[in-house]
């Protein structure tokens, strides 16, 4: 049962979240030599190139709908990893950390596997190495490959 403490704080959340004016109200600034600002509490930047590397980090905000497999990124990476090779690199893995939750989260960062700024590199080529550089680094954080515990998962 919910205590009316509770409804109390979800509805004072609710409404400081829809204040016109806030932190950031009238302290907009732009900044010429790395042609990075800040507008409204949101970082920006007229240069095109910059202003990729603002966005490209960036999630969708909700949830993913079914249409997420239609999503080029998430092509991509299925064209790369299959479920065959998902299980054998993480076959220690937990039921929820299934390929499908993980091109769940591929749909979520649209630039993820979906850009390259080298000309002379393939978007796939790209992907690969990213996917690589992902895979090392949980591999890495997780501790499996570690003979210290007796236990590896590649």
């Amino acid at each position: 049962m919910i205590k009316l403490a509770h409804v109390a704080l979800l509805a004072c959340q609710a409404q400081a979240a829809i204040t016109s004016n806030g932190l950031w109200t009238d302290n907009d600034w732009y900044d010429e030599l790395t042609n990075i600002g800040i507008q409204n509490g949101t970082p920006y930047s007229n240069d095109a190139n910059v202003a990729q590397r603002i966005t490209a980090p960036l999630t969708i905000d909700g949830s993913i709908n079914e249409s997420y497999l239609g999503k080029a990124n998430v092509q991509l990476v299925q064209s790369l990893v299959s479920e065959e090779l998902w299980d054998q690199f993480f076959s220690h893995r937990d039921s929820a950390y299934s390929l499908d939750n993980f091109l769940k989260s591929v749909a979520k960062f649209p630039a993820f596997c979906n850009e390259t700024n080298v000309a002379e590199q393939t978007l796939e080529t790209t992907c690969a190495r990213e996917l690589s550089s992902l895979f090392a680094h949980w591999t890495y954080a997780s501790g499996k490959n570690d003979p210290s515990i007796g236990e590896t998962w590649l």
